[in-house]
């Protein structure tokens, strides 16, 4: 006589169990894959929104065309100013994304750094204007020349990424 029955019953049982282990396994793994609702106070991305400058901080550290490191104050505000050119087509219509502006470039002969897909992509692309909001408040995580630039010009709108807290 053994302790823990046949051995027979004792593989059954330690099959059972292990069946059972996995099956609680995928249903934690089917939990995971749910939508769940988001935290208090997590951050949350709100996407590309037209954020008045009067709203913004005034960087800090920029005084003129000597603090533009990667593109010359005269370059980024040639570029500000297509952004407004083309606001009133990228507001309008549907599509408007980077390859329409590099076929509006190809059809108008210019190359990416001279063309209307670079800013395209400066404010709607990877390194656009990034603004964390927290209630009324913005805090400018990339795009501080950009900003600095449109406020001394009187630009009143600019697109930027706006990451914001969610209350719960």
């Amino acid at each position: 006589m053994h302790w823990f029955g046949d051995s027979q019953d004792s593989t059954d049982d330690v099959r059972e169990l292990a069946l059972e282990a996995q099956e609680g396994l995928d249903a934690l793994d089917a939990l995971e894959e749910l939508p769940r609702e988001p935290e208090k106070d997590e951050w949350v991305d709100r996407g590309i929104r037209d954020v008045p400058i009067a709203d913004l901080p005034e960087p800090e550290d920029i005084h003129g065309d000597d603090d533009f490191k990667k593109v010359s104050e005269d370059e980024m505000r040639v570029g500000l100013d297509r952004l407004q050119e083309m606001q009133p087509i990228i507001d309008s219509q549907e599509g408007v994304d980077s390859d329409y502006w590099g076929r509006f470039d190809e059809q108008r002969g210019l190359d990416y750094e001279h063309g209307y897909r670079r800013v395209y992509d400066a404010f709607y692309g990877q390194d656009s204007v990034r603004l964390a909001k927290d209630g009324d408040q913005y805090d400018i995580i990339n795009g501080r020349h950009r900003i600095w630039l449109a406020k001394k010009t009187g630009i009143e709108t600019l697109p930027a990424r706006v990451i914001g807290r969610r209350k719960g």
